[in-house]
């Protein structure tokens, strides 16, 4: 379970690092042209990849090890 819970954050996280990395690189391409940082756009794409990650997995891990409601007269 530990280990598949660790590669579908790894996947998540890199799909957003990617994605967020992409978007955010032409964004500040465009608006510092030639002059570009890029340590803020790495900096951010980590950030928002391994909350958005941590998230997604929280929440399969939730759904898929759910248990079931149990009865109101004691019975499973």
């Amino acid at each position: 379970m530990n280990r598949t819970l660790l590669l579908f954050w790894l996947r998540r996280f890199a799909i957003i690092f990617v994605s967020a990395g992409l978007g955010l690189g032409l964004v500040e391409r465009a608006q510092q042209g030639s002059a570009a940082s890029y340590a803020s756009v790495v900096a951010w794409s980590a950030l928002a990849a391994g909350v958005a990650a941590s998230l997604a997995t929280y929440w399969a891990y939730k759904r898929s090890c759910a248990l079931p409601p149990r009865s109101s007269d004691g019975k499973s």
